[in-house]
């Protein structure tokens, strides 16, 4: 067995003692406890003719310093290198406990400036001593950037010196830039166990949210109980709105399409719980299928549920109020106005037809009073 130092570890320093002429080059290695390493390249010199107490290191038989496991270590094949260990099991293997202050540090001994730091723990800590709890810390100074990675030389992952990151962009201009390249999508977001995307910024920038091919500038499907969208806005003034819709071309600003057949489900619900309104129009609305006011389950076209604290329909004009009802018919459609006028020269609320039809009060389902076309009125039983 190739005999090792006892004691504590040495210090490891190299010198090569030039040959001595006339002698063959043959490779000694000879350690002294506490001072290092000296190669005798002569024939006729060993270790034990050295002053002090020296042992001769076999390189060939995979000899270590230092003592217990050992401080270094070289082995066949590859010619592998432990630190802290005698079976190295890579290239450069180091092993450490954790009553260490290092498993490695590189620094610039003359500024005493850490370059990389790796901790007992498994932490790596990049240009400085501060990191944390982080498994990855890097410290970049002020005007550098903290990291960049590169694909096929182009920047996919950029974190600047301002602190903003950049994905598929290598001058990010906001705190999270992403850059797509080609027709590919910028963003896709899927949950753990999900068979499609949770959220999705397509190439077109359209948004889909459970919609994984959206179609639309804003795409939402909820398919389980609950919302698919919900918008609020508090204390904000009188013209602000929690969902505001535009359009200036020919299309809806909205388009509310319900495709269940329960009675319950609205394709358009608003609600107000305070002092404002449910819902304010400027302009024409246009309603398929049965319209409830204060009511979830209209019944008709139009059913408004009023609550005994006032008018339940108001109809306002600055000269003529009119409410107008038509009955299509197969020569001439039937219109029956009710109206307020408001105007100088006749100030009247009026009730009839306009067009060439009678009209008819009635009582319990019977005729009680028959204005004819041309005015005539019958009375009674007519």
């Amino acid at each position: 067995m190739t005999p090792r130092l006892p004691g504590s570890a040495l210090a490891i320093s190299l010198a090569f003692a030039a040959p001595v002429a006339g002698h063959a080059q043959a490779l000694q290695l000879c350690v002294q406890e506490g001072g290092g390493f000296v190669v005798a390249l002569q024939q006729d010199q060993t270790c034990d003719q050295l002053p002090g107490i020296w042992v001769a290191l076999d390189i060939g038989d995979h000899d270590w310093t230092g003592e217990g496991t050992g401080a270094m270590r070289t082995a066949s094949p590859n010619d592998r290198v432990a630190v802290g260990d005698t079976e190295p099991g890579a290239r450069l293997h180091v092993a450490y406990t954790g009553d260490e202050g290092a498993a490695m540090l590189v620094e610039d001994p003359d500024s005493a400036t850490e370059a990389m730091r790796v901790t007992p723990d498994g932490r790596t800590i990049l240009g400085g001593i501060s990191g944390d709890s982080a498994r990855l810390t890097v410290n970049a100074p002020a005007g550098d950037e903290a990291i960049r990675a590169r694909a096929g030389g182009v920047t996919s992952f950029v974190v600047a010196a301002d602190g903003q990151v950049g994905v598929g962009t290598s001058v990010p201009a906001a705190a999270l830039a992403v850059a797509a390249q080609g027709d590919e999508d910028p963003l896709h977001v899927t949950p753990p166990g999900a068979s499609r995307p949770a959220l999705v910024l397509d190439a077109e920038g359209e948004l889909g949210i459970g919609v994984e091919t959206p179609e639309d500038k804003l795409a939402v499907l909820n398919e389980g109980p609950g919302r698919a969208g919900f918008f609020r806005t508090e204390n904000a003034g009188n013209i602000a709105a929690a969902l505001s819709a535009t359009t200036t071309g020919r299309g809806n600003a909205v388009f509310a399409n319900v495709l269940s057949r329960e009675s319950t489900s609205a394709a358009l619900r608003a609600v107000h719980s305070g002092g404002g309104r449910a819902g304010q129009f400027d302009g024409s609305v246009s309603v398929s299928g049965n319209l409830g006011i204060n009511t979830l389950n209209p019944t008709a076209k139009l059913v408004i549920e009023g609550d005994d604290d006032g008018a339940d329909v108001v109809v306002r004009d600055e000269r003529f109020a009119r409410m107008r009802m038509v009955a299509e018919a197969p020569t001439d459609d039937v219109t029956l106005s009710v109206q307020a006028r408001g105007s100088s020269n006749a100030e009247r609320a009026e009730i009839g037809t306009v067009s060439n039809h009678g009209m008819v009060l009635f009582t319990n389902g019977e005729t009680r009073i028959r204005l004819q076309r041309n005015g005539a009125v019958c009375i009674g039983n007519c």
